[in-house]
């Protein structure tokens, strides 16, 4: 949906809007504040783009909704959703500690900050490579892909259907 389509809804209170990067926030937020580091490494790029992408699918799951209107795209490391690549892909595989604006956690309902902290505590403890790992995988991210070379570049999008598809059969 586009900027000014998103804006129109956030004034008319039609219904709240959340985007990729106030998910993403809620990464940053968590990797920032909790007490324990989860693992041996801090929220990377591409930690952030898998933690992102499982958040949308176990919502699709959970929620039978998207968390956002986003979609992603199967890259050669993993599913990426390029508004969230075009804002940090300048930290490389530097930490994220900043958050984009002010963070709210009652910007999302309880079904939500379910699936968000359901998604830190089960994948959170694992680096960015073996998240990666772990969407080349599986199916969505694998058929997308389609018969490209390990190294090909694709701007193919992941659907939501077979997203949804895929991970409904592990809930």
């Amino acid at each position: 949906m586009g900027k000014i389509i998103e804006l129109f809804y956030k004034v008319m209170g039609d219904e709240k809007m959340i985007n990729i990067f106030d998910v993403a926030n809620y990464f940053i937020y968590r990797s920032v504040n909790d007490n324990e580091c989860i693992c041996n490494e801090r929220l990377t790029h591409l930690k952030l783009q898998k933690l992102c992408f499982y958040a949308q699918a176990w919502s699709l799951v959970w929620n039978n909704k998207e968390l956002f209107n986003g979609e992603f795209q199967a890259w050669v490391h993993g599913p990426v959703n390029v508004d969230l690549y075009r804002r940090y892909s300048h930290k490389c595989a530097e930490p994220i500690e900043e958050l984009m604006n002010t963070f709210n956690l009652n910007l999302f309902d309880e079904k939500e900050r379910y699936v968000l902290n359901m998604i830190w505590d089960n994948y959170g403890q694992y680096t960015a490579k073996i998240l990666e790992r772990m969407t080349h995988q599986e199916e969505p991210w694998k058929a997308t892909r389609g018969d490209l070379p390990a190294s090909a570049r694709s701007e193919k999008v992941i659907c939501n259907e077979s997203i949804k598809r895929y991970y409904s059969q592990f809930s």
